[in-house]
């Protein structure tokens, strides 16, 4: 354990010893640790041993902030035995500074955002060349602009094509701009190389050359470049944006971006140095670079081939558009890439929302508004966009009431198309025609859009590529589902996340941990590993006496039972006064849901606890949660604690600590177990279909996970000590995964030989 920067205890040696035999072998891992394990600090250290000497990287992949900036923390621990560079980023939003301050940047979503941000980075590159053209006087040690000499050729290498196939331009009749970078100065293939995300060659992208001919050569690499991109996503063909960049009579001139230009014309080195010598967390990189004024984003694609790890958000692997970009920068092939998945019991879950597609109302309603401002572009003989969208509206509605149960409901396969069959009176091929036609439609108007510097995004383009999908794409993995409650909408639901996971395979290694990862067979399986890979489970490294768990037997929240005795709800209300009064001790009560957590506040019991109450209320932004947490956590030191309200499976219960007395008891109000939707039922029956599991997988394993992420709120460290009360009678399903729980009939008792001394 060279790279280890702490005395190893428990289990932490066991771990580091799997995870390098996994690496030699080019294989996966699945291990469960306990939380406070040290599972971060053990996988980096491993990791980093086997390839701090190889061309190899690490990329580090966590889904919340917090996550991150632990791993910052193990890591600049870790430099402290030996330097090695490494970084954390945030998304691209976070990173542009247009989108603080710019309504097209803010709305956009991350295609839109690639686009609008290529189409400023080239109006800057056009800006920068046309500025150095004019100040060809200056001195050629200038270190913006210098004039040509004999050895800028022997800095681009022999004649000919280079590593990307581009052969160089002579600069005769140029001037060239300086962007030497740390390692020397490189050639760029491409006058903006940067714009969609790609390097263009092996090389950094420093030394750009402003030439007649080599403008003209950048801008058909970039036009290259946004075919790529255009092609990935099916947008269909690219509309060549206008070579006249004086500005029309009465119109403005295209827009350009002064962070970029400000990037583009600093000097790299003082940023290459920060991030090596301070190893920044996600917030900080991104404050140095806004504080200097220039673009994060082009300063992480600089940084990022310097460094041996990356720690990003799950995104940045997962969606396809977004890794490709990821790994050019990298220039590592992903094959010489290991990947560590924190907190990977998200994984699943995300998988299927990254691969579902879904059409709501407000979508539709605001094609039908672009279709009346585009004059209701004809589609077909018999079918304009503005009857193809209200007739969409018309059969959303009649699935609704057709086939929606309680809050959705499966729509039979081809019933979308016989319904729009119906409503035109013609035939399933005009119906696909007419969905072409507007997708076109809705790609020129996109593409108008975005040569007049606004949002590049049609929604009769989104409706038509929905409707496409959901023709073209119904196969196993897919349910077409309609949903009443929250949203309206029409969604292509994705029931298998190896859709979006199944890139996992392609990398050298994988590591996947999570404190709450049981059972193990299931993530295997439905992530899209290899069958026999080796999933470990590891004891907490805690004394198990200090946390004790038990659960009540006259309760429960299955709805049948609550039903039949009113009783229930009361007895658990009375529960709950009886434990949190009990004891001045900072508590939290989890629900399994927002419905059922507001209806115990407002059955009096808001009133009955004689704590100061927090609340984790739907839809509360980070910055509120964070606030309300801190006021929770300061009672801790105060003489009267608090109560904090929270559910099952919410941001509470899966990614704040509570060391010590910030957080001493929990109360589980029920099980969390999955509404019994439509949904749900597609997914065990694919599961049962495909596995043999479907109650376990998709009904059993979640629960238990969310249990376990509750309880394990309470012990972070080897001085914690905790209580939890489970008021459900169903709890020994879970034995298995919380062995010391316990059936008691008097909470108070349990409290009192847990702590003796009662704090009222």
């Amino acid at each position: 354990m060279d790279l280890f920067p702490y005395p190893p205890r428990g289990g932490q040696k066991d771990i580091y010893k799997a995870i390098t035999k996994t690496l030699e072998e080019e294989a996966n891992l699945v291990l469960e640790s306990g939380t406070g394990s040290g599972k971060t600090v053990v996988s980096l250290s491993a990791i980093l041993n086997h390839i701090k000497d190889e061309d190899m990287k690490l990329i580090y992949i966590t889904r919340t902030n917090s996550q991150s900036k632990q791993v910052i923390h193990e890591l600049r621990q870790i430099n402290q035995v030996e330097r090695i560079p490494g970084i954390a980023l945030q998304g691209r939003k976070n990173l542009c500074p247009l989108v603080k301050t710019d309504p097209n940047f803010t709305e956009s979503n991350a295609e839109e955002l690639s686009v609008l941000c290529a189409d400023r980075k080239t109006e800057t590159l056009k800006q920068i060349a046309d500025e150095a053209g004019e100040e060809q006087g200056r001195e050629p040690d200038d270190p913006l602009v210098t004039k040509p000499s004999a050895s800028d050729n022997t800095d681009r290498g022999p004649e000919g094509p280079n590593a990307a196939g581009i052969s160089p331009s002579p600069a005769k009749d140029g001037v060239t701009i300086d962007l030497t970078g740390p390692d020397g100065p490189r050639e760029a293939t491409s006058i903006e190389d940067a714009a969609i995300g790609g390097t263009g060659t092996p090389g950094d992208p420093y030394i750009i050359d402003v030439t007649p001919s080599n403008l003209r050569s950048a801008k058909e690499d970039l036009a290259t470049e946004m075919e790529i991109l255009y092609r990935e996503k099916g947008w269909g063909p690219l509309v060549p944006m206008t070579d006249d960049r004086s500005p029309k009579k009465g119109k403005k001139a295209p827009p350009t971006c002064k962070h970029f230009k400000r990037y583009m014309t600093s000097e790299r080195e003082e940023l290459l140095e920060y991030v090596r010598t301070e190893i920044p967390t996600a917030e900080e990189f991104t404050e140095y670079c806004h504080e200097r004024g220039f673009c994060a984003y082009e300063a992480a694609k600089f940084v990022i081939p310097h460094m041996k790890v990356i720690c990003v958000p799950y995104i940045y692997v997962f969606m396809p558009f977004i890794r490709n970009h990821l790994l050019t920068w990298l220039k590592t092939p992903i094959s010489q890439i290991v990947l560590v998945v924190d907190e990977a019991h998200n994984l699943p879950a995300f998988g299927r929302d990254l691969a579902t597609t879904a059409l709501g109302e407000t979508t539709i309603e605001r094609a039908i508004n672009e279709s009346t401002y585009l004059g209701t572009p004809q589609l077909t003989e018999n079918i304009d966009a503005t009857d193809m969208c209200n007739a969409m509206s018309e059969v959303m509605q009649e699935l609704i009431t057709d086939f929606v149960m309680s809050e959705d409901g499966i729509v039979p396969r081809g019933e979308v198309s016989v319904a729009l069959m119906h409503y035109f009176s013609t035939t399933s091929q005009e119906v696909e025609a007419a969905v072409e036609e507007m997708i076109q439609v809705g790609t020129a108007y996109r593409e108008r859009r975005r040569k007049e510097g606004r949002l590049p995004r049609s929604y009769l383009k989104t409706v038509g590529e929905f409707l496409w999908g959901w023709f073209e794409g119904q196969t196993p993995d897919y349910i077409p589902l309609v949903v009443s409650h929250p949203r309206r909408r029409m969604e292509l639901y994705c029931l298998n996340p190896a859709r979006s996971t199944a890139v996992i395979n392609a990398f050298h290694s994988s590591v996947h941990m999570s404190g709450t990862l049981r059972p193990l067979d299931e993530y295997v399986d439905t992530i899209g590993l290899p069958n026999d890979t080796p999933a470990n489970v590891y004891p907490s490294p805690f004394p198990p006496e200090n946390l004790k768990v038990s659960y009540l037997n006259d309760v429960t929240t299955k709805y049948e039972e609550i039903v039949m005795d009113r009783g229930i709800v009361q007895r658990m209300i009375d529960h709950v006064i009886q434990v949190v009064n009990r004891e001045n001790r900072n508590a939290v009560i989890f629900f399994p849901s927002y419905n059922l957590m507001n209806s115990f506040l407002d059955s009096g019991l808001r009133t009955a606890l004689k704590r100061p109450i927090y609340i984790e209320a739907q839809g509360m932004d980070q910055r509120e949660l964070m606030a309300t947490i801190n006021r929770f956590k300061k009672h801790s030191k105060k003489e009267q604690r608090a109560v904090l309200f929270s559910v099952m499976s919410g941001r509470v219960s899966e990614g704040i600590d509570f060391p010590g007395a910030e957080l001493e008891l929990a109360l589980l109000i029920g099980l969390p177990y999955p509404k019994p939707n439509a949904r749900q039922r597609a997914l065990q029956y694919y599961y049962d279909i495909k596995f043999g599991k479907g109650w376990e997988y998709t009904v059993k394993a979640p629960t238990v996970r969310k249990v376990l992420q509750s309880v394990g709120r309470l012990i972070r460290s080897e001085e914690d000590r905790g209580l939890v009360v489970i008021l459900d009678h169903r709890a020994p399903h879970f034995k298995e995964f919380i062995p010391s729980m316990t059936l008691t009939a008097d909470p108070l008792y349990e409290m009192a030989t847990f702590w003796p001394n009662p704090t009222r």
